[in-house]
């Protein structure tokens, strides 16, 4: 073992020489032989390291910064957790209160707190609409979603109307969801129509992954579904 030791190199540095280029004086100790480091302060020798111990000293650093790591993300999430809990609902706008009184009736929101169903939407309104008014028409390419708190509209497609929607009824997904122009035309079919319309937003807040982790995890369920009730269609 000693004859093996003394086949070992060593390289002596000063501090200040050790300090402007450490990576490189440390990355020497993954040499095969290279034996150990000593640096000294005048003629102190101040700091000895093998290639073991350097070895060791990484997987602890490595550690430690996971450690610091987790408990910044545990921080981080608590504090927007906190956020998202503490939404006080008397500030915030009608058409906002409206949904989020309304949100156990989208599937689009489903196991989102009102924090969180509120930071990935915008442009949140309530809209009054006469009848023949239109909603949006066919090849439309706006993303707005909407939800019907009274009367109704009609679902046209070349001149004719297809589908009529109700009260609690949810439309327009599908453009934001499979990012494509309308496929229908939307009128208002009753005397008068009260609708809730919204947009997802298109850019995703890093303050608030989590939220939209959910939300896409939503879309794709509800797209998995809708294609398996349409197998079943055609299976029939």
């Amino acid at each position: 073992m000693e004859h093996e030791h003394k086949k070992l190199k060593t390289i002596t540095t000063t501090i200040k020489d050790f300090l402007a280029t450490p990576k490189e004086f440390l990355s020497k100790l993954l040499e095969e032989n290279l034996g150990r480091l000593t640096v000294k302060l005048q003629s102190q020798e101040l700091y000895i390291m093998t290639k073991e111990m350097y070895e060791l000293f990484v997987r602890l650093e490595v550690r430690k910064e996971r450690v610091v790591f987790e408990e910044k993300y545990r921080a981080l999430k608590e504090r927007f957790t906190k956020v998202k809990e503490d939404v006080d609902v008397s500030r915030l706008t009608k058409a906002q209160q409206t949904l989020v009184q309304l949100e156990n009736k989208f599937e689009l929101f489903d196991n989102m707190t009102n924090g969180e169903l509120l930071a990935v939407v915008e442009n949140i309104q309530l809209l009054r609409m006469e009848r023949g008014e239109r909603v949006f028409t066919v090849n439309n390419t706006t993303k707005e979603m909407f939800f019907i708190l009274g009367g109704a509209v009609a679902i046209v497609i070349n001149d004719v109307e297809v589908a009529i929607l109700k009260r609690n009824s949810f439309f327009g997904e599908m453009a934001y969801i499979a990012n494509q122009p309308r496929s229908a035309t939307v009128k208002v079919k009753t005397e008068q129509a009260i609708l809730l319309s919204f947009i997802v937003k298109e850019e995703v807040d890093p303050t608030q992954s989590e939220a939209f982790m959910k939300l896409f995890g939503n879309i794709n369920g509800m797209l998995v579904r809708k294609i398996e009730d349409m197998n079943k269609k055609f299976a029939k």
